[in-house]
């Protein structure tokens, strides 16, 4: 989609350095009275010989409200393309976020189950080699800091 929208910038931008190096012939001459004459057409009168001179001249590229509107046009695509890198960018972002709370929910949920069945709980620590068992009230603060996890990811 991006794609096509860049051939056509591409295709109309050439279009435009086309039509800018357009010329047109000029016809210049001068009277029998002395006064220069142009026209894109040769003089009608053939019984006067008039030192007719052709010139080459490029024709004069008027800035239109359609220029103002391609231009215009071209920056709403740049706008459109980096709006859609950005909603992908956010798109991909979302689903990370959406896979870590779906981790974090099953996690709390495993430690309510645990916390809650009663059994003893070693909890391993560096201070102690062998670790200790975890107290009442420990599991009471462990229980409501899963159900508040269960809450915010789930």
């Amino acid at each position: 989609m991006i794609l096509r929208y860049l051939l056509l910038f591409v295709f109309l931008y050439s279009l435009d350095v086309i039509a800018t190096s357009q010329t047109i012939q000029i016809y210049s001459w001068k009277d029998t009275s002395g006064q220069v004459h142009y026209s894109q057409f040769s003089p009608e009168s053939e019984v006067n010989n008039f030192d007719v001179t052709i010139e080459e001249m490029p024709l004069p590229i008027l800035k239109t409200e359609k220029d103002k509107k391609f231009k215009n046009w071209s920056v709403e695509i740049d706008k459109y393309i980096a709006e859609k890198k950005n909603l992908l960018k956010n798109q991909k972002q979302q689903v990370k976020m959406k896979k870590r709370y779906k981790e974090n929910c099953e996690t709390s949920q495993k430690n309510l189950i645990l916390y809650k069945s009663h059994r003893r709980v070693r909890i391993r620590s560096d201070d102690t080699q062998g670790g200790y068992i975890m107290s009442e009230k420990e599991r009471l603060k462990k229980i409501k800091l899963a159900e508040n996890s269960i809450k915010s990811y789930c």
